[in-house]
């Protein structure tokens, strides 16, 4: 009796489990799936006896676009070459200098070579921004980029650049700021300069302390280093002060009818500014450049006036140094160099590119070392977007 109502007991228990996970399965129905049926491609219906063949419509899937094959020669065609592609293909140029004449003298040229690396870019303007030579044989050259390399002179009669390729990182120096301009004081201290933001003061390739001004702009040391002029597009020119921890900066109260200013330079105790001066009544304006002394006090000035281009017109006044006739300008718009007494007084004109051998090239900048004239150049091959970088020594100034 007690094992039967065991038995009943159990049969109830089960029968009572049994409905209640069938009530659970009445309340959670498991979803039924949906059929998925492969995508059918459209067919494209036969043309009747006589009729063209259809043609499918223009609007294809990307499925029917990657399948249709593709003309090697279009797609060759399209592809743009490499920078690679472009140099390999491009011929180096070796130009044929040529004597000119300034006045009675007899003005030289010869080109150096580079070892070790080519100097190339996209574009003339591009090829290089700035140099500067250092007594101790050595070329500091901006890149148009912003960066700055290093050559050695190797020594000999002739001029060849040795490229450093352990300066700085793969050969280049990258500071914080892109620079645009590189000078050197009589004592082989560089300034590295963005023209916007803080410059640069450096020993040796290294750099010794970030200099700021106000304004910014450009610094030009004065060959002993003590002084230097800071000067920026519309910007008033600043006066700075160097030490071997910091620079400071004031305004320099000159007397500078100067608009925008291009480029500056020191010639003794002479301060001299190159740039846009307003015809009075006029919305004209003369590209000039005004000496100044170091009180601000102009001195004289030199370029015509004149509305016909004259030997004496600037186009643009690039760069302007020292040199032993006197003043040399560089104006590379016109592609030419001006040259002056220490008094302002005009003794000639210049055809870079006559004397360089070259064809409508930039001329980025200049420096005079000794009694020599180092001048860089970009100069474009006959391949497209490939220029070709050079530095020219001047003889007979």
């Amino acid at each position: 009796m007690a094992r039967w109502m065991k038995t009943i007991a159990i049969v109830i228990v089960l029968a009572v489990a049994t409905a209640g996970c069938k009530k659970k399965k009445e309340a959670e129905p498991e979803p039924t799936p949906t059929p998925v049926t492969a995508p059918t491609t459209p067919e494209t219906p036969k043309a009747d006896a006589g009729e063209a063949p259809a043609v499918a419509d223009a609007a294809a899937t990307p499925a029917e676009a990657a399948a249709e094959p593709v003309d090697a020669a279009e797609e060759e065609a399209e592809a743009e070459p490499t920078w690679e592609e472009l140099v390999a293909s491009s011929k180096p140029l070796s130009p044929t200098v040529a004597p000119q004449k300034l006045g009675e003298k007899e003005i030289t040229a010869d080109i150096c070579t580079f070892e070790g690396i080519e100097v190339l870019a996209d574009s003339t303007m591009d090829v290089m921004n700035s140099i500067a030579i250092t007594s101790d044989g050595k070329l500091y050259m901006v890149d148009g980029g912003g960066q700055i390399m290093r050559f050695a002179f190797k020594e000999g009669d002739d001029c060849v650049l040795v490229y450093d390729s352990a300066f700085g990182e793969n050969g280049k120096l990258k500071l914080e700021r892109e620079i645009e301009t590189i000078n050197v004081d009589g004592n082989n201290r560089l300034y590295a300069s963005n023209g916007i933001f803080e410059n640069y003061v450096m020993n040796e390739g290294t750099v010794a302390y970030p200099c700021e001004t106000d304004p910014n702009g450009y610094i030009v040391p004065s060959p002993d280093g003590t002084m230097g002029i800071n000067y920026w597009s519309h910007a008033d020119a600043a006066k700075i002060t160097f030490s071997d921890t910091e620079c400071k900066s004031e305004k320099w109260a000159v007397e500078s009818p100067i608009e925008m200013l291009h480029s500056a330079a020191f010639l003794g105790d002479l301060v001299l500014l190159g740039g846009s001066v307003k015809v009075e009544g006029t919305d004209k304006s003369n590209n000039l450049v005004l000496a100044f002394n170091k009180d601000g006090k102009e001195q004289f000035r030199i370029g015509s006036t004149a509305e016909n281009i004259a030997d004496d017109t600037f186009c643009w006044v690039h760069g302007i140094t020292a040199c032993p006739s006197g003043i040399c300008v560089l104006d590379s718009n016109c592609r030419k160099m001006v040259v002056y007494s220490d008094k302002g007084e005009l003794a000639g004109k210049i055809d870079l590119s006559a004397l360089f051998g070259l064809d409508y090239p930039w001329y980025p900048d200049f420096q005079m070392v000794g009694d020599v004239l180092y001048v860089g150049a970009g100069q474009a091959r006959e391949v497209s977007d490939v220029a070709q970088g050079f530095i020219y020594r001047v003889h007979g100034l």
